[in-house]
């Protein structure tokens, strides 16, 4: 499974550091070029030598590494002080701390990039065309965002339909989540094809002249953008804006030739050198979008180095087995902490001291705008009683369309009434009602295939419900979902459907019996977490624990390499006076 670390040190402010102009914000607003322009602290140039050692142990070649002085800009320090000063002022931060442990965050980030940049220089680091790989996909999702965003205004500017974005593509998020699927870390290919971008991602290649002629439309106009990037910027050197003014005329030329097919594909390739020409890609792409996809990428081989070899015990899995057991017996008696546990769908619940609690799944078909409208209206009228606003939401209901999702977009060729989907629904569901796994895991895929709630995606157990309500707690749920839910505990097995469409002021929801609770009972650590068998205790708490372990070999390895800095005490210069206003509005 590929590694997920939180990283403590320097994780607040990765991508907003790498932004190349100032934002605007709440906090701070300031429109002068130059006083942005200004740089707020330089990390020095590092050197260091290496001796290779040979196979037979005896001492080889003297690698020599120098890197060059970093330079960190006060529109880089604004960028990240409109994102995160706020809710560290919140948490405790005087605005003066807030503003110099932004800055020392950005500081250390140049100081891991450094030393990245140095195991690589040694080959200590792995870095091959798998990295330069990965940096492509950023790289070439960036742009076709950008493309998307830019190609939806073409349309628009000609009366067209905006094209919803293919989902299976490497372009970023879609209307609905699609199911996670999770690999096995697999062994890295040592020699890798050179990544492409998808031919169905070139523009004005393969569609007929309409289509063809809105795509180099789009080109010329994403052109254009790229160069108000290019002038707009305020800390490029005058050698870096030489660089982006060859390229708009690169571009250029190929547009009055009538090549702007040829654009795309030469947007950006990371052997690109700008100083002699040598590749096929462009200065700017790389400016924008590149440096911060090769940056991220080294800081995670960085992470990979520093956590290659943590791995969990058995013993430590059932150490953390027995503690969780022996504080959820101790904590759970407290009924506001079992309340909070059973409604996570992430706490690791081993022990129920009752049966007062069960989960349910649904699939959830909303009312239109339009109906919601509407419904809200007819509810709003002191003549109608509840018998007829229950009565006129049936019949709204009855009026629902909706479509199947495919790759989380809408199935625009299939509309379908809320009887169809139901009958979808429980002829795939009917004949699993006596195997629960296989029920659920078919009601896990049914929600991605026709539920609108986001809070249904991905859910491990469901939505928490008690089965009697203590003295004086008011209920949460629409009272018709609750309402349906106690009558699935008590008339229906789990891995059942609720035989009924069940309307709220929301839409339709089809309901499933996802689990219940035994009183007194206690999971082991081979027992899985809900029917459906997706993880095991252990598995919970062996991922739990090798994440925990992870983020503490990175945060140590990033402290050691920081602290070298920290004993040198020419390695980081700040000018504090030119960022002093930040905290002192």
């Amino acid at each position: 499974m590929r590694k997920n670390i939180f990283k403590t040190i320097l994780c607040v402010v990765f991508a907003a550091a790498l932004s190349v102009t100032a934002t605007g914000c709440a906090l701070f607003e300031h429109n002068n070029e130059k006083d942005y322009a200004q740089v707020v602290a330089t990390v020095a140039p590092v050197e260091a030598t290496y001796t290779v050692e040979n196979e037979d142990g005896s001492k080889g070649e003297t690698l020599t590494f120098k890197s060059e002085e970093k330079k960190i800009y006060k529109t880089q320090l604004i960028s990240v002080w409109n994102s995160n000063a706020a809710n560290l002022i919140n948490s405790g931060y005087t605005p003066e701390d807030a503003a110099n442990y932004l800055l020392d965050q950005l500081v250390q980030r140049e100081q891991l990039l450094n030393e990245a940049d140095k195991m690589i220089a040694f080959g200590l680091l792995k870095w091959n065309q798998n990295d330069k790989n990965e940096i492509m996909k950023s790289v070439y999702s960036s742009i076709d965002s950008l493309v998307k965003s830019i190609s939806d205004g073409v349309l628009e500017d000609h009366d067209e339909p905006t094209v919803d974005s293919d989902s299976s593509s490497d372009t970023g998020s879609t209307t609905y989540p699609v199911p996670e699927v999770e690999e096995e870390e697999e062994e890295e290919d040592e020699n890798p094809e050179v990544w492409k971008p998808d031919p169905s991602s070139y523009l004005a290649v393969s569609g007929d002249d309409d289509r063809n002629s809105r795509e180099r439309e789009t080109v010329r106009r994403l052109v254009d953008t790229l160069e108000n990037y290019a002038d707009s910027d305020i800390i490029a050197t005058p050698v870096q804006k030489k660089y982006f003014e060859n390229d708009i005329k690169k571009l250029r030329a190929l547009i009055a030739d009538y090549r702007e097919e040829d654009i795309y594909a030469m947007l950006y390739d990371p052997d690109y050198n700008p100083e002699t020409g040598e590749g096929n890609g462009t200065y700017i792409v790389e400016y924008l979008w590149g440096r911060s996809a090769r940056e991220s990428r080294k800081l995670t081989r960085l992470q990979d180095y520093a956590t290659d070899g943590v791995n969990v015990s058995k013993e430590e899995v059932v150490g953390r087995y027995n503690s969780l057991l022996a504080t959820q017996k101790s904590s759970y008696t407290d009924a506001s902490k079992y309340k909070t546990a059973m409604s996570s769908d992430t706490e690791n619940v081993v022990y129920t001291p009752d049966d007062n609690w069960f989960y349910v799944k649904h699939i959830l078909i909303p009312f239109s705008d339009e109906q919601t409208a509407q419904l809200k209206a007819f509810k709003n009228n002191p003549l109608h009683s509840k018998n007829q606003i229950t009565e006129y939401r049936a019949q709204l209901a009855k009026e629902i369309k909706s479509y199947p999702h495919v790759n989380g977009e809408n199935d625009l060729s299939r509309e379908m009434s809320i009887d169809a989907i139901y009958a979808a629904v429980m002829s795939k569901m009917s004949p699993l009602v006596n195997t629960p796994r296989d029920a659920e895991r078919m009601f896990d895929s049914l929600v991605y295939e026709y539920n609108t709630d986001p809070g249904a995606f991905g859910s491990v157990k469901g939505y928490a419900i008690q089965r009697e309500l203590p003295a004086g707690e008011k209920e949460t749920y629409m009272q018709e979902f609750v309402d349906a839910a106690r009558d699935m505990y008590e008339n229906l097995q789990v891995g059942q459907v609720y035989p009924e469409k069940v309307i709220t002021d929301y839409g339709v929801h089809i309901m499933y019996l996802a689990s219940k609770t035994v009183a007194g009972a206690q999971k082991g650590l081979t027992e899985y977490q809900t029917p459906a068998e997706y993880k095991t205790v252990e598995q919970v708490i062996r991922d739990t624990l090798q994440s925990s372990k992870e983020t503490a070999a990175y945060e140590e390895f990033c402290r050691k390499v920081i602290a070298r800095y920290e004993d040198d005490e020419n390695a980081v210069t700040k000018y504090t006076k030119r960022f002093k206003e930040l905290y002192t509005l």
